[in-house]
């Protein structure tokens, strides 16, 4: 800058000095340290989120796939069966026999868990209450458990799926679930309380072969409150960004979680869950909590 003013010269020199000082300091400046103990909190507290998703998600599929079986039982594990997917050889399913649109179906795994379709022990009861006929816009799902576990997971509580009217030619839900999840070996309880929207974006078409439903992906939106397993101090409200969920992955592939936590009354930093953009089934994603990222293993 040009100016006439030798003195306004001395200042402006040494303000910029000052200035760019002052900035190296901040930059040399350490990264804070995070303790171990809150980084494994954290990552405690992800886990819950994406475990208790997958879940209730999968107890979704699971009602959908026993609505649309006509048999008594589904052998997943016999290549001739149709309704190969996530239910297991020891998956019973009942169906009342009463006439009109209202059922009620009954899917039994058994008291020893049992290996699934999607490698997942599960033992205990899923009960499905209909009103209206499957898949017609309006109808409800209403889903309650029955000492139902998941890899040794206790499920517990209520569960609607409403069907909405389609987005373009995508089949379309409403899920609102208030249960909880009491984690094997005593590893706590996660209380969920959650509203979905779930979009049926492939696999709607194909509704005969093997494994047919095995090429279903959803995408789903939605938020959710609840408490963390770690400790009855440690609430939350959660928003998603289309979860992409493929039947033929048992882990959620893609998406972002936004988790807004509440730590002893206090609130604290959003978590940002990121399980990827380009759609690989695996069971790893990130977390990141006031610019530090955390690696976490899906359950």
């Amino acid at each position: 800058m040009k100016t006439k003013n030798l003195l306004n010269c001395f200042i402006a020199v040494a303000l910029i000095c000052i200035i760019f000082a002052a900035c190296k300091k901040k930059e040399d400046a350490p990264a804070p340290v995070v303790p171990p103990a809150a980084q494994n909190a954290d990552a405690k507290d992800a886990s819950d989120n994406a475990l208790a998703e997958t879940t209730f998600n999968d107890a979704s599929n699971i009602a959908d796939q026993g609505a649309e079986g006509s048999l008594s039982s589904f052998l997943a594990t016999n290549s001739s069966s149709q309704e190969k997917g996530i239910l297991s050889s020891c998956a019973s399913i009942t169906i009342d026999t009463l006439s009109g649109p209202n059922h009620t179906i009954t899917i039994n795994f058994g008291s020893t868990p049992c290996l699934c379709g999607d490698l997942r022990y599960r033992s205990g009861i899923i009960t499905v209450h209909f009103q209206g006929h499957y898949n017609a816009i309006g109808s409800t799902l209403s889903i309650t458990y029955t000492s139902y576990t998941v890899n040794g997971n206790l499920v517990n509580g209520t569960h609607t799926i409403t069907r909405d009217a389609n987005v373009g030619l995508h089949p379309h839900h409403t899920i609102d679930v208030n249960g909880t999840i009491v984690k094997a070996s005593g590893a706590g309880t996660i209380t969920w309380i959650s509203h979905r929207t779930r979009e049926w974006t492939d696999g709607y078409t194909t509704t005969t072969g093997v494994g047919h439903r095995m090429d279903d992906v959803f995408s789903i939106s939605g938020y959710t409150n609840g408490v963390y397993s770690s400790a009855n101090t440690r609430t939350f409200r959660d928003t998603l960004v289309a979860l992409k969920i493929h039947l033929n992955c048992g882990f959620i592939e893609s998406g972002h979680l936004n988790i807004s936590p509440t730590i002893n009354g206090t609130v604290v930093p959003t978590r940002y869950i990121d399980f990827g953009t380009d759609g690989s089934c695996d069971n790893q994603a990130t977390v990141v909590v006031s610019g530090t990222t955390y690696n976490i293993t899906l359950q």
